[in-house]
């Protein structure tokens, strides 16, 4: 699917409104989702983490949720999401603050904008249909938005940080391509069996022989926690092998009987509501 982001302008969109999320079938196709620095310690242990290089060159955190094949194993048929805790990336959607014109002051500006494709869009929202209108009647911000608001500019906060410590690693050559060796018995798709194109890792070897100058730095811009976070990851790629083997079970059962429950990927994380921290417009 690709977006449509467009901006929440308080004029035209005085009488409009969205539908809340209801489920991540939008993430289906999402096999690595950008993550900050704040959310790896509720995301390192149960899946792995990598670094994603951009058309323009550039480095972006994130946390693999599948293979090569496209697929995020972590969202179900149904959209429910498997894991502990749900990433910023999914929570904020449809959603997204956008930088808006030049810098001034050092200061950059942002306007709310709102993925049109997500089909959530409403220029006629009905409350009776759980829609919640952007703005009431006297134009003001209604409290979801202000909430959506805040959410936003707190996750832009945290990936300058973010990004200025991965902009360190990569100043520094800690990052390698990224090609993990896996025990893929049990798989019956091939082409899965690899991570997504494109992702990296730190370089441990590179790591551990560092100029000492250089670590300090790295040490000044949070990216040492980043770099051992990710290296401690990289086996969590069985747990994606684990998925995808439960995944393709389930499809092989579909084809003789009706859809299993897929529950037992809560059993496997837990239960995925009990750490899930949103919005009351995405309940």
């Amino acid at each position: 699917m690709t977006p449509n982001i467009q901006a929440i302008d308080q004029i035209s969109a005085a009488q409009h409104g969205f539908r809340p999320v209801s489920n991540y079938l939008f993430a289906k196709e999402q096999p690595a989702l950008p993550i900050q620095i704040s959310e790896i310690g509720a995301l390192v242990a149960s899946l792995p983490l990598a670094f994603a290089k951009m058309p323009d060159g550039m480095f972006v955190l994130v946390a693999v949720t599948g293979f090569k094949d496209g697929r995020n194993l972590f969202v179900d048929e149904q959209g429910r999401w498997g894991g502990r805790y749900l990433p910023n990336h999914l929570r904020a959607y449809p959603f997204s603050l956008q930088a808006a014109g030049a810098k001034s002051d050092n200061e950059q500006q942002f306007q709310l904008c709102f993925d049109r494709a997500s089909g959530l869009y409403c220029e006629k929202p009905d409350a009776n249909q759980g829609e919640i209108r952007f703005f009431d009647d006297a134009g003001n911000q209604q409290e979801t938005l202000k909430q959506a608001i805040q959410f936003l500019s707190d996750i832009v906060i945290k990936q300058n940080l973010t990004q200025t410590a991965v902009n360190s690693l990569a100043a520094a050559n800690l990052l390698k391509p990224w090609a993990p060796i896996m025990n893929t018995a049990g798989i019956t798709a091939e082409p899965t069996t690899t991570v997504p194109q494109g992702l990296f890792c730190i370089d441990e070897q590179a790591l551990r022989t560092i100029e000492d100058a250089t670590l300090v730095q790295l040490h000044r811009d949070h990216a040492l926690a980043i770099a051992y976070a990710q290296l401690l990851s990289m086996s969590r790629v069985t747990v994606l092998v684990e998925l995808l083997k439960r995944h393709q079970a389930l499809a092989k059962a579909a084809e003789k009987i009706a859809p299993l429950d897929t529950k037992n990927l809560a059993q496997m994380f837990g239960d995925p509501q009990g750490e899930i921290l949103k919005f009351d417009w995405m309940k």
